[in-house]
């Protein structure tokens, strides 16, 4: 009788040359799929930097105080995260008690005041501009500011046309405005881009001065005593923010009512 072929190590031989490199091309694909792969930390910490909330806002306030007699118009800033995110949801909650929140980027608003007080009727316009952009020369953390503006006219004479904060030119930074209407006078407190104090001539804080208060009016106390200026601001210096960094007390911006 014929004996029976035995297969058994044909097939075994056969199964290990064609399983073998099925065996290794998971292997061989992981290494491939693991060279492609980008850097992890990378790219966690670009999401992070754009999803860390902001934790600082400024705002203009506008006060009114007939009682004493007087108008004030300043710069303000918030810290911290909750404070900083219940200012930017509700610019227009805090318009209306005048705050006007510094955090629109894309567009111009606007907020008008009037007020009888003492014997004259004031009135009131702030315009805040988006923050310029920033430009190739400027240092990576410097942040433009916005550009706010404070038009005042006193009894239809315009008596305040300028900046509040930072000026579009860099050379003054307007950190508040005061108008006393039962004195008749009105001030600014300013300073020019290296932090020192500005002052306005006496004469043209009068109501009834024909002067109006603009960016230029500002000027640095003769260091002689004498009663003009020392130099009147002309300067283009180009980023303020370097040489002091007042915005983070609060210097500009807006939200509409």
């Amino acid at each position: 009788m014929r004996n029976k072929p035995n297969w058994r190590p044909l097939l075994t031989a056969i199964l290990f040359v064609t399983g073998f490199p099925l065996a290794c091309a998971p292997a061989h694909a992981a290494d491939k799929g693991g060279e492609k792969s980008p850097a992890p930390n990378a790219a966690k910490g670009k999401e992070k930097d754009k999803d860390t909330p902001q934790d600082t806002a400024q705002y203009i306030e506008y006060r009114a105080l007939p009682e004493l007699g007087q108008i004030q118009i300043s710069n303000g800033a918030v810290r911290g995260i909750t404070a900083t995110k219940r200012l930017t949801d509700r610019p227009g909650e805090y318009a209306k008690r005048g705050v006007f929140a510094c955090v629109d980027k894309t567009k111009r608003h606007a907020y008008h005041r009037h007020e009888k007080m003492d014997g004259h009727e004031i009135d009131t316009r702030i315009v805040i501009d988006p923050p310029p952009e920033k430009t190739k020369d400027e240092a990576e953390e410097y942040e433009p500011s916005f550009i706010v503006r404070v038009v005042v006219t006193i009894d239809g004479h315009k008596k305040i046309n300028c900046s509040l904060g930072d000026s579009p030119t860099g050379d003054v930074s307007v950190f508040g405005v005061s108008i006393f209407p039962e004195d008749g006078t009105v001030d600014a407190s300013a300073s020019d881009s290296d932090g020192y104090e500005l002052t306005l001539p006496e004469a043209s804080l009068k109501f009834d001065s024909p002067d109006v208060i603009t960016d230029d009016s500002f000027f640095e106390d003769d260091p002689n005593g004498g009663d003009e200026p020392e130099k009147a601001k002309s300067l283009k210096v180009v980023a303020p923010a370097k040489a002091i960094d007042k915005r983070a007390a609060g210097v500009t911006t807006t939200g509409r009512a």
